[in-house]
């Protein structure tokens, strides 16, 4: 089984940790995010998502962790 991963732009599907694949920054979306149709976006620590990025917007990096 394949591990889902997302990209930016993609609607965050439920609550939680999410961890950049590529750096391992953490981020924590709350119902209150989800509630709002919060989408990814780029890893503020290495950049991935950006065109400047080790992944570029297109490419899947955000994986779900609990």
């Amino acid at each position: 089984m394949t591990e889902e991963l997302y990209k930016v732009g993609d609607i965050v599907p439920k609550a939680g940790r999410y961890i950049c694949t590529v750096c391992g920054f953490i981020i924590e979306y709350s119902d209150a995010h989800i509630n709002n149709g919060v989408k990814f976006s780029e890893c503020t620590l290495c950049r991935a998502g950006t065109e400047d990025g080790p992944k570029k917007p297109y490419e899947d990096f955000w994986k779900a962790i609990d």
